[in-house]
């Protein structure tokens, strides 16, 4: 052989070993990533994904209904691999029930996320902790004292009906004409929260409150399921525009909590607390640990009550029928008088309408990621410790098994034969099932309660003649990446009713 002939033998070799190479290091990865599904866990099956990418290219910006259609394959429950990672969906009734309320302390965790260290929250915060002694301790705290020093104290319905007052004096200034309404129900009814928290309310022109509200809406409008961050690591030394707009935001907010904390210390009397941070104060918690509970109690209350009541009057002027029997539910019950919180067991069509709402809507249509305490089985599955899941809590109050024609709504679904309204229905999740549910719940179903009663009262809802929205409420859905539904603003008329 001359040299020429050895020199293309040797370079055909080259070749072909390079070619193996590269054909080896394929295989090896494409059974690395059918060894990462790791079947010995009995893990539940799902859509087969990319290599390392997983499924992550076919999400969309809308996660629960991309899990809704998924499920109508794959069922209740099924897995999602992003980035090599099993990411497991509760995404029916079935589910849910098996986990929250057989089994709920082992799905009660929380994984690290690199989005909420962006914010500069305290580590022990009550959004970001994982499942803890402490965490629990500080979770039943913030509950028995935000009811004690809260919506528990005798002024409470007072300060709640000088919310709605100057509400109803807002839509009353429009004279029966039409009005976009949202920033009435933002200056009066996100006040409630503020209310417990500091104990005092804010005139529609503070600047530093209404900065807040603006700097909520940025938070809740960026606020994504996951953090891309935490599945694509390499993204944290990226600018990324969620970042830029969500993390000056939440910052903002911390610095007014922090100075509001400081007026309430400066205020402080030990022989009359008259709120909740009074309480922290009087229990010698320092700031950090008292934003911990306002920063949950705001993400879980604001948007929540705020976005509760534009839909519920979006639903009401688009259904008079419902509209008019809770109106002559609140005259049959109490007259002409003003709706107090004890009423509520009297206007169970009106708590119908409430839930059908938050029912059809969802606020919030999935879980903030979580993942499991221990080894827990599930429908014939086995899920590991530290599993990263998702409660799909929008499809859940779609399920046709538990609500007939989920599409649409009607408040009769939730009324038993005795008249009553189902309020324990386990198919409804308004905020949220298990040990995670939101902290602010009583707080939000007694401002909802005192608003919607005390409004409908007093104003029938309707909609301008050529200009009435789509009657399919997911056309108002706020555009986003956000995980609260709110919708857009639209215009009303709010026509004034004889109350005598």
């Amino acid at each position: 052989m001359n040299k020429r002939s050895a020199m293309l033998a040797v370079s055909d070799f080259d070749l072909s070993l390079g070619l193996t190479v590269i054909l080896t290091a394929v295989v090896t990865v494409l059974i690395g990533y059918v060894l990462s599904k790791n079947f010995s866990t009995r893990l539940p099956p799902g859509p087969w994904g990319l290599p390392y990418l997983g499924y992550w290219p076919w999400l969309s910006h809308d996660w629960h209904l991309d899990f809704t259609k998924i499920g109508e394959k794959y069922g209740d429950i099924f897995t999602v691999y992003l980035f090599n990672n099993p990411l497991v969906i509760l995404n029916g009734t079935k589910s849910m029930q098996e986990a929250f309320y057989k089994n709920p302390n082992a799905w009660a965790g929380r994984p690290y996320s690199h989005g909420f260290d962006l914010f500069e929250l305290n580590p022990e915060n009550l959004f970001k902790d994982d499942f803890t002694v402490k965490f629990k301790a500080r979770r039943k705290f913030g509950m028995a004292n935000l009811k004690k020093f809260g919506y528990g104290l005798p002024g409470f319905q007072e300060n709640i009906e000088g919310l709605i007052d100057s509400t109803a004096a807002a839509f009353n200034s429009h004279k029966g004409m039409p009005f976009f309404f949202r920033d009435e129900l933002w200056i009066y009814g996100a006040q409630a929260l503020p209310s417990v928290l500091f104990g005092r309310r804010y005139k529609p022109n503070d600047k530093g409150f209404n900065q807040v509200l603006d700097d909520t809406e940025i938070w809740f409008a960026e606020l994504r399921p996951v953090c891309e961050a935490d599945v694509i690591p390499i993204l944290r030394f990226f600018p990324r525009k969620c970042v830029a707009k969500s993390v000056p935001a939440v910052r903002r907010m911390l610095k007014w909590f922090t100075a509001s904390i400081e007026e309430r210390r400066a205020e402080f009397d030990p022989d009359n607390p008259c709120c909740f941070v009074d309480i922290c104060i009087l229990n010698k918690q320092d700031n950090d640990e008292i934003l911990n509970f306002i920063m949950s109690f705001w993400g879980d209350g604001t948007d929540t009550i705020v976005g509760t009541i534009r839909w519920w009057i979006y639903f009401m002027a688009h259904y008079p029928e419902f509209q008019a029997k809770a109106q002559h539910e609140i005259e049959d019950a109490i007259g002409g008088r003003r709706p107090l919180q004890s009423d509520k067991k009297d206007l169970q069509f009106l708590e119908a309408t409430f839930m059908e709402t938050i029912r059809i809507t969802t606020p919030v249509p999935t879980s903030l990621l979580l993942k499991t305490k221990e080894d827990v089985e599930i429908l014939g599955y086995m899920i590991p410790k530290d599993t990263a899941y998702f409660a799909n809590w929008d499809n859940m109050h779609k399920d046709p098994e538990v609500f007939e024609n989920p599409d649409d709504f009607n408040p009769e679904r939730f009324m038993l034969k005795d008249g009553t309204c189902d309020s324990k229905n386990k198919g409804w999740a308004g905020f949220a099932i298990g040990k995670r549910s939101c902290m602010g719940e009583p707080l939000a179903r007694q401002v909802i309660f005192l608003f919607l009663a005390n409004l409908l009262q007093q104003f029938t809802f309707s909609f301008p003649e050529n200009e009435v929205p789509s009657k399919n409420f997911a056309d108002l859905a706020m555009p986003g990446e956000g995980v609260v539904n709110m919708p857009v603003d639209f215009k009303i008329i709010a026509t004034p009713r004889a109350t005598s």
